[in-house]
């Protein structure tokens, strides 16, 4: 079975048309190094401050996790 090991990204909106694409991506991640933002919407990524700030919550924790 085919398993990326290697620390990623997947940025998902509930709405894009090409979720399946995305989550199909993610599932065969390692969940140890796999993170999955949702924002909620469609295929473009929104640029509102609320989603930015959640955005860079996720890729802070990201690299926090990479130093420990």
């Amino acid at each position: 079975m085919l398993e990326l090991k290697w620390l990623i990204l997947i940025l998902v909106g509930s709405l894009d048309p090409y979720l399946a694409g995305s989550i199909a991506l993610y599932n065969i991640c390692d969940m140890d190094t796999a993170y999955l933002f949702d924002h909620a919407k469609g295929h473009t990524l929104p640029r509102d401050k609320e989603t930015v700030r959640e955005l860079g919550d996720v890729l802070r924790l990201m690299i926090e996790n990479l130093e420990n």
